[in-house]
C-alpha cells in the first residue's frame, strides 16, 4: 500500500462517517467510490502477482573488458487489467540503473538494453527486481529474480617488452645454453670435432675402435615465474572503482607478459592462493585464455600474504629462469622477498601497478631493488 493508497482509505472513512453524521446519500455515493477504487486497485496487484513471470536472457556469457553486453528482460503476465508505472531494477556489474516498462494485458513485453563491461571479474548482469504498481499507483508489488545471470570478463592484453631470461638468453634458446645432466647418460654417438675429452668413453671406444662420446639427458627450458600480488593498494580517492582500475591492470599485465613467453613456447606458471587456490602451468599459446578465465575469477581479497607467498615460491628457483612479480602495494617486508628470489639465481622484474604517473614513496623500494639488479617497471591507466 502507498501513501496515496493511505489517505484514499481516511477519505473513505471520512465520507462514511459524514454520511453517518449527516445522513446526506452523497457522501455514501463518494465513500462506495473511494472504496471501489481501492478494492480494483487490490484485486489489480493480487492478479499481476498470480500472473506475472520475469525472465533475464544474456546473449554472452564472456566478453572482454571494454566490450558490451546484451541483455533481454522478459515480461509475461494475464491479467485483464491495466498496469500503471513499472520499474526495472537492472545490475550491471557493481552497479544498478533503473529502466521503466510498459505493460500490456495478455502480452509478452520485452526490454533489450546494452551493458558495457567495464572491469576484469566475474558480475552479475540482469534483472533484480520489477517494481509494477496498478493503474492508480495506489499499490505496489515488488518481484525479486530468483537468480541474476553471471558474466565473466576477461583482461585486455597490452603490448609488454619481452622479460629477459638470465644472461639475456630466453626461451627456447635457454635449452641450448642449458648444459647436459652428466648424471643422466642417455645414448653414445660419434666423436665431433670440438667434443670436449672427459665426455669420451674411452672404454667403449677401445672396443669399438673408434672414438664415441656420451650423450646425456637435457634438461627442459627453465621456466618463467609470474607472482601476482592480490591485496589491492588503497586508492588516493578510496573508491571501489579505484580498486577495480588497479585490478584490471594487474590482472591486464599478467596476460601481456604471459603471451609473450608463451609465443615462444616457453612454459610459463601462474600460481594463485587465497579464495580459489590453483596454478597455471603450460606451453602453449592456445591455453592464454584459461589464464585469462583464472585470473577473472580471482577476488583479489588479499587473504594470504604477498610476503607469504613469495617466501613459498623459493623453493621452486631451481626451475626458474625469470620471475616476474606483479604488485599495486610496496613495503620493506616485500622488497626483502623479492631481494631474496633474485639472489637465488633467476632474473627478476616488478611490474609497480599504480593510478599515479609519480610515486615518490616507493622510491626508496625501488633503489633497493636496483641495487639488487632487480628491474623495476611502471604500469600506469593509458
Amino acid at each position: 500500500m502507498t501513501r496515496r493508497a493511505f489517505a484514499l482509505s481516511l477519505c473513505a472513512v471520512s465520507f462514511l462517517l459524514l454520511a453517518l453524521a449527516f445522513g446526506h446519500s452523497v457522501y455514501f455515493l463518494l465513500a462506495f467510490f473511494l472504496l471501489i477504487t481501492l478494492l480494483f486497485s487490490l484485486v489489480t496487484i493480487l492478479v499481476f502477482k498470480c500472473t506475472l513471470r520475469m525472465e533475464t536472457a544474456l546473449k554472452q556469457k564472456q566478453v572482454r573488458r571494454g566490450e558490451n553486453l546484451h541483455l533481454t528482460v522478459s515480461v509475461k503476465q494475464k491479467c485483464p487489467f491495466p498496469a500503471g508505472l513499472c520499474t526495472l531494477t537492472l545490475q550491471k556489474g557493481r552497479e544498478t540503473e533503473k529502466a521503466s516498462l510498459i505493460l500490456h494485458p495478455f502480452r509478452e513485453d520485452l526490454l533489450d538494453c546494452t551493458m558495457p563491461a567495464r572491469h576484469v571479474g566475474s558480475f552479475g548482469y540482469g534483472a533484480l527486481e520489477l517494481t509494477v504498481c496498478d493503474v492508480f499507483c495506489l499499490f505496489t508489488l515488488h518481484i525479486r529474480s530468483a537468480e541474476v545471470p553471471q558474466a565473466l570478463v576477461l583482461p585486455n592484453p597490452f603490448e609488454i617488452e619481452k622479460p629477459a631470461f638470465v644472461m639475456g638468453e630466453e626461451g627456447l634458446r635457454a635449452l641450448a645454453r642449458t648444459q647436459e645432466d652428466p648424471t643422466s647418460p642417455e645414448d653414445v654417438r660419434g666423436y665431433v670435432a670440438g667434443d670436449a675429452m672427459k665426455r669420451i668413453h674411452w672404454k667403449l671406444s677401445a672396443r669399438k675402435r673408434e672414438l664415441l662420446v656420451r650423450r646425456f639427458e637435457t634438461p627442459e627450458p627453465p621456466d618463467t615465474l609470474i607472482l601476482l600480488n592480490q591485496t589491492l593498494s588503497d586508492t588516493a580517492d578510496g573508491t571501489l572503482s579505484g580498486q577495480d582500475t588497479l585490478r584490471d591492470l594487474l590482472c591486464e599485465t599478467c596476460c601481456a607478459v604471459a603471451n609473450q613467453q608463451l609465443k615462444d613456447r616457453s612454459p610459463v606458471r601462474v600460481p594463485f592462493y587465497g579464495a580459489h587456490p590453483g596454478e597455471f602451468s603450460s606451453d602453449d599459446p592456445s591455453r592464454l585464455l584459461l589464464l585469462e578465465q583464472m585470473l577473472a575469477m580471482q577476488p583479489f581479497s588479499g587473504e594470504d600474504a604477498f610476503e607469504r607467498i613469495l617466501r613459498l615460491e623459493l623453493r621452486r628457483m631451481r626451475r626458474t629462469g625469470a620471475v616476474l612479480v606483479l604488485t599495486s602495494q610496496m613495503n620493506a617486508a616485500l622488497t626483502d622477498g623479492i631481494i631474496a628470489l633474485r639472489k637465488m639465481g633467476p632474473s627478476v622484474r616488478v611490474y609497480v601497478v599504480s593510478l599515479k604517473t609519480d610515486e615518490e614513496a616507493l622510491q626508496p623500494y625501488v633503489d633497493r631493488l636496483q641495487h639488487h639488479l632487480a628491474e623495476v617497471c611502471y604500469v600506469t591507466p593509458a
